[in-house]
């Protein structure tokens, strides 16, 4: 059996391959997506640059190809392939090429994203004409956020340290430099070293 993708050596980290906008954004998208064709033409008008500007920065966050289950490379009848995105072009731009994380980029999805979300959610509120509705409606966004923001306190690992190896090195008697990290150096697409 062939293997289907390899696996990418761009998403270093779990941070820089995972994105996530927030509950508010994603029902303010979600309430654009169900009632498209109702909204008014002047609400679409003014909520058209901050969905570009969204949708702009979700795919630029997606970096330079396409990741599905961290992998970036398909095969199809032996062939390997990549699916390339317009993150790519930003490494053809002076100054830009060095930019490295297009999970950073997700703060535009966020940021463009909650304004647009407000714009839709304020349409739907204001639009609410019985005020027990209005009342539960922001009841359960503010239950959105509340959920969205909480969080867990992790316990601390209880694995030792392994202390024996560093008895060694501090009996031994040669004089030198002991590094403790891989020696890594990152061209920008792959690293070299260990």
């Amino acid at each position: 059996m062939t293997k289907l993708y390899t696996i990418s050596p761009y998403m270093a980290t779990q941070s820089e391959g995972f994105i996530y906008p927030g509950l508010v954004v994603l029902s303010g998208a979600a309430l654009y997506l169900i009632f498209r064709t109702q909204l008014p033409i002047k609400l679409k008008q003014a909520t058209f640059p901050h969905l570009l500007v969204a949708v702009t920065g979700a795919v630029l966050s997606l970096g330079p190809y396409l990741h599905l289950g961290s992998h970036y490379r398909f095969s199809i009848m032996g062939n390997l392939f990549s699916i390339p995105l317009p993150f790519i072009l930003l490494q053809k731009i002076p100054l830009l090429n060095n930019f490295r994380s297009p999970g950073r980029l997700a703060l535009i999805l966020v940021f463009a994203g909650t304004i647009f979300s407000a714009y839709i959610i304020d349409y739907f509120l204001t639009h609410i004409h019985t005020k027990k509705l209005r009342i539960i409606i922001a009841a359960l966004l503010l239950s959105i956020v509340l959920i969205d923001q909480d969080f867990m306190h992790v316990k601390a690992l209880s694995q030792t340290i392994p202390t024996t190896i560093y008895q060694e090195l501090a009996e031994d008697k040669k004089r030198g430099t002991v590094m403790e990290i891989p020696f890594t150096l990152r061209d920008g697409l792959e690293y070299l070293g260990s």
